[in-house]
C-alpha cells in the first residue's frame, strides 16, 4: 500500500519513507507544530453547483464543497471556439457534502487536542503531525513526554494518542490509544485496525452540534489515559511480589494446562511451550527484574508475541500489537488474584 503522505512533522526519528520534516525538539504547540509539518492550510466551504452550458455557474443550495484554501478554488477552461467554462479546480477539492455537514477546520482540530490533552493531567506532546492523501486525512500522535515509572523495569513505556480528522466525507474527528508511530497511510490503518479489535476509541462526526459532545470526549480520554497508571501502579505491586520457583511452575500449569485427554504429540507441543517460557524468564531481559510476579507475566507475555509459531512476519505483528489476546487477560487475572494484587 503506498504510503499517500503529503507532508509532515516527526520528532527526531525520521519515518521510514523518509519523507517530511525532522524535529529535535518538542516542537510545542499546535500552531507551531503545524507549520513545521507544511499543514497551514485550512478548509474553504463553498456552495456546491451545477453547470448548465458554458457560462452559468447554478449554486445547489442543498450541498457544500471543502476546498483547500491553499490552492486556486476555480479554474476557468476554454473550448476550441474561445468558450469559458467555470469548474472547481480537483486539486482543491476535498469532499462534496450536505448542507448540513458541519466542517471542523484544521484551526479547529487544533484546539479540540490542546482542549482534551489539557484535561488529562499529564504532559503530552505531539511526536508527529501528518497530511496524508492531498490533505483528506489529518492525523496528530501525541506522547507523553515521561515514561511510566516502573521499578526495576530499566525499559521505557510511554502513553500515545492519535487524534484523527477527516476532510473526505468519510469519517469525522476520531481519538484512539495506540502503541502504532503514526507517519503514513499504513500505519494509521494500523492503528485504526487495533482500536477496532480492541473496542476502543472515541468519534465527534461532522454535525451541527459537534462542540456540544466535547466534553464529553474529554471524560472519556482522560479516563483511558488514567487506565494506563492503574497499569503503572499494578505493575510496581506485581515487581514487588517475589516467587518461588515452584509457584512460577504452578503458573504455568494454569495457564498452559495439560489435560488427560490430550494426545502424546498435544502433550508434547505445551511442554516445548513451557520450556520456551521458563527459558524467557532465564533470558537477560527478564533476569534483571527479578523472581516476581511482574517478571513471571512478561516472560509468559513474551511467548505469546514471539513464541509461538506464526503462519508469517504479518500474523506475528497482528498478533503481538493488534490483536487482544485472552491469554494475556487471562495470564493477569491470575495474577491480581492468586497474589492479591489491587490496581
Amino acid at each position: 500500500m503506498p504510503d499517500y503522505f503529503e507532508s509532515g512533522m516527526f520528532l527526531i526519528q525520521p519515518a521510514w519513507h523518509r519523507k517530511g520534516n525532522v524535529v529535535e525538539d518538542w516542537p510545542g504547540d499546535w500552531e507551531t507544530t503545524r507549520k513545521g509539518a507544511g499543514l497551514t492550510w485550512d478548509i474553504d466551504i463553498v456552495p456546491a453547483g451545477m453547470r448548465y452550458g458554458w457560462h452559468d455557474f447554478v449554486p445547489d443550495e442543498d450541498a457544500v464543497y471543502l476546498l483547500r484554501n491553499d490552492k486556486p478554488a476555480t479554474l476557468r477552461t476554454e473550448d476550441g471556439e474561445g468558450n469559458e467554462r467555470l469548474i472547481v479546480n480537483q486539486a482543491a477539492k476535498l469532499a462534496i457534502q450536505p448542507l448540513s455537514y458541519a466542517v471542523i477546520t484544521n484551526a479547529a482540530f487544533g484546539e479540540l487536542i490542546e482542549s482534551i490533552v489539557g484535561e488529562i493531567g499529564r504532559d503530552f506532546a505531539f511526536e508527529t503531525l501528518i497530511s496524508i492523501k492531498g490533505g483528506k486525512q489529518i492525523i496528530a500522535l501525541m506522547r507523553s513526554r515521561q515514561p511510566l515509572r516502573i521499578d526495576g523495569d530499566f525499559s521505557a513505556t510511554y502513553t500515545y494518542l492519535a487524534f484523527i480528522i477527516r476532510h473526505d466525507g468519510q469519517g469525522g474527528f476520531r481519538c484512539i490509544p495506540t502503541n502504532v508511530r503514526i507517519v503514513c497511510a499504513n500505519t494509521v490503518q494500523a492503528a485504526e485496525h487495533f482500536a477496532r479489535q480492541a473496542g476502543v476509541g472515541w468519534t465527534i462526526r461532522h454535525t451541527a452540534n459537534w462542540e456540544t459532545r466535547v466534553a464529553d470526549l474529554q471524560a472519556a480520554v482522560a479516563g483511558a489515559v488514567r487506565s494506563s497508571e492503574v497499569w503503572e501502579k499494578l505493575s510496581n505491586k506485581m515487581i514487588l511480589t517475589v516467587v518461588s520457583g515452584a509457584e512460577q511452575e504452578t503458573f504455568l500449569r494454569a495457564q498452559l494446562p495439560i489435560h488427560d485427554g490430550m494426545t502424546e504429540r498435544q502433550q508434547k507441543s505445551i511442554n516445548r511451550a513451557r520450556d520456551m517460557v521458563r527459558a524467557n524468564w532465564g533470558s537477560p531481559t527478564c533476569e534483571q527484574l527479578g523472581r516476581n510476579v511482574y517478571q513471571m507475566l512478561m516472560g509468559f507475555t513474551q511467548y505469546l508475541d514471539h513464541g509461538r509459531r506464526s503462519l508469517s512476519t504479518d500474523s506475528e505483528i497482528a498478533r503481538a500489537l493488534m490483536v487482544p489476546q485472552d491469554a494475556k487477560t487471562k495470564a493477569i487475572s491470575y495474577c491480581r488474584k492468586a497474589y492479591d494484587l489491587a490496581a
